[in-house]
């Protein structure tokens, strides 16, 4: 009997590009210090590596405004030097992202704090998760069955 085992030795090459991943929050009424940028990593190793972009340009635009971003090496955010800037409910804001010589975008309108906000807990109980075979069906059964649901009052408009 001779049995053949066929596979495959080609190598998936991650094309060597300067992508990046923001992550970034707008809060009304709050200041502008929470927009991340970072390293993309690879799927080919087993270390994952958390590594911020400190030197990108990021600028935020408002409808009267266009405020350039600084970075902060205690936080590892960036942040709007001018403290004064309100963000405030129901105006648009635009990001602008460059580093290396890309850049993206996008927008957001902030929307009005929701009234009549109910939580149905307060606590989700996530289990030391192990690697192993069972690990999916783990997975499975936590987002089935711990589950916060959250209601509030529609907004008009």
């Amino acid at each position: 009997m001779i049995v053949s085992l066929l596979g495959c030795d080609d190598i998936l090459d991650r094309p060597l590009t300067n992508q990046f991943v923001v992550e970034g929050y707008l809060t009304a009424d709050a200041v502008v210090n929470d927009i991340g940028v970072k390293e993309t990593a690879t799927l080919d190793t087993d270390e994952f590596e958390d590594t911020p972009i400190t030197d990108a340009q990021i600028r935020l635009i408002t409808e009267t405004q266009s405020i350039d971003l600084e970075y902060d090496e205690v936080t590892k955010k960036y942040f709007a030097p001018d403290q004064d800037i309100a963000v405030s409910t129901n105006d648009e804001y635009r990001i602008e992202i460059t580093n290396d010589g890309i850049t993206a975008s996008a927008s957001t309108i902030i929307p009005e704090k929701p009234t009549g906000l109910t939580l149905s807990d307060t606590v989700v109980f996530v289990p030391t998760l192990a690697l192993n075979f069972s690990l999916r069906s783990e997975i499975q059964r936590l987002f089935e069955e711990e589950v916060i649901t959250l209601t509030w009052d529609r907004n008009p408009g």
